[in-house]
C-alpha cells in the first residue's frame, strides 16, 4: 500500500505544463527542502497543491514479513529521508511557505542562504524517480563487475561518464558521487552501464 502511494506521488511529480508538454527541469529553480521525518509524501502533495514542482526519489524493496520467513512483501523506501526536492518558477518566500506547509522545517544551505541545486543533480534525481516508475528494463551485463572495474554510464544524467565500481551485485553497482556538498554512495542499475 505504501508503495502504491509512493508511485502515485512519483507520477504526479512528472507534472506537465498547461500546454500538456512534459516539464522542463531547467525552467525551475530547484531547492532541497527539509521536512518532518516520515512526511516526505505529504509534503510533496502539499507542494503540488500550491503548483510547486517536486521530486521524491524512492526505490522498492522486498522485505521479509517476519525474520526467517519466506514470505516477502513490497516496501517503499525513500532514497533521501527528510528531503523533498522542490522546483520553483519564482523565488520562494520561505517563511510563508513554512507557514502554509507545517511539515517543512527549512531548506539546504551552502553558505548564507538557500542555494539552488545544480541542474545535473536535479536531472539525476528525476532519473531516480523515473526508475521507480519502471521506465527502464534491466539487461544482462556480460562482464564480471569486480571492485575497480571501469564502466561507462549509457543512460541517465551521468551518461557518458566513466566510473569505477566500488561494489556490485547482480542488478546494480555502487560508486561515489558528489551531491549536496558531500560525497554520497550511489547505486546505478546495470541496465545503465556498458564496458568502458
Amino acid at each position: 500500500e505504501a508503495f502504491v502511494r509512493l508511485r502515485a506521488v512519483a507520477e504526479a511529480g512528472q507534472q506537465e505544463d498547461q500546454s500538456g508538454e512534459a516539464m522542463n527541469l531547467a525552467d525551475y529553480t530547484w531547492h532541497a527542502v527539509y521536512c518532518r521525518p516520515q512526511f516526505e509524501l505529504k509534503t510533496a502533495y502539499r507542494l503540488g497543491a500550491l503548483d510547486i514542482r517536486y521530486i521524491v526519489p524512492a526505490e522498492k524493496k522486498w522485505v521479509e514479513v517476519r525474520p526467517g520467513s519466506e514470505k516477502k512483501r513490497e516496501k517503499a523506501s525513500i532514497v533521501f529521508p527528510m528531503y523533498v526536492f522542490a522546483g520553483f518558477s519564482q523565488i520562494p518566500h520561505w517563511q510563508e511557505l513554512r507557514e502554509r506547509i507545517p511539515t517543512i522545517y527549512g531548506y539546504m544551505e551552502f553558505g548564507r542562504g538557500p542555494e539552488p541545486l545544480r541542474i545535473e543533480d536535479v536531472e539525476w534525481l528525476a532519473h531516480l524517480r523515473d526508475r521507480l516508475l519502471g521506465a527502464e528494463q534491466p539487461r544482462p551485463f556480460e562482464e564480471t563487475l569486480e571492485p575497480g572495474t571501469q564502466v561507462r554510464v549509457i543512460r541517465g544524467p551521468l551518461a557518458g561518464q566513466v566510473l569505477t565500481v566500488n561494489d556490485a551485485d547482480a542488478k546494480k553497482i555502487h560508486t561515489f558521487r558528489e551531491f549536496l556538498g558531500a560525497m554520497r554512495l550511489v547505486e546505478i542499475s546495470i541496465a545503465d552501464l556498458a564496458p568502458a
